[in-house]
């Protein structure tokens, strides 16, 4: 062990410590104003009368069709067109108590493995049915709480 880092400052120790990591701090921030202001200089400025932003655009967009996945997605989510994040249809069985899960989980197994659910979106629907038990079980605890209580306060 280093004792050594263990030892207390003084309080002029203390304060030059804290100076130095205030200062780098304070030019580690104004390196990255500095990018990002020449960065938006660049996007803003004009060459050959193309932006920078419709130059990054551009080469962005040819990217995404030369096959560049993440590329697509960029340009889609820049445009606000991001796909959402939905499933497809498939029979669910109704919850109303904890004993109908396995049914659940049952039904999200047999649709991933005939294909209509892939491996991510039937992991989170696992996660949604996990959350849904906790409900029940938190819920059953509530009720069996006030029956004892109910129960105390007769027996009182």
């Amino acid at each position: 062990m280093n004792k050594v880092n263990l030892k207390t400052l003084s309080p002029n120790e203390a304060r030059k410590h804290g100076s130095a990591g205030g200062k780098a701090s304070g030019q580690a921030r104004r390196r990255k104003k500095q990018v990002r202001e020449y960065l938006q200089g660049l996007l803003d400025g004009a060459r050959d009368g193309v932006t920078g932003a419709e130059a990054l655009a551009l080469a962005l967009y040819e990217k995404a069709v030369s096959g560049d996945v993440r590329a697509f997605e960029a340009c889609l989510a820049a445009a606000g067109q991001a796909p959402r994040q939905t499933l497809p249809p498939f029979p669910m069985p109704e919850v109303m108590n904890a004993a109908d899960l396995p049914r659940v989980t049952a039904a999200i197994l047999q649709a991933t493995a005939s294909g209509v659910l892939a491996a991510d979106e039937a992991l989170k629907l696992s996660g949604v049915v996990t959350a849904h038990a906790k409900a029940l079980e938190l819920a059953d605890l509530e009720r069996r709480l006030e029956a004892l209580e109910e129960q105390a306060e007769k027996g009182a």
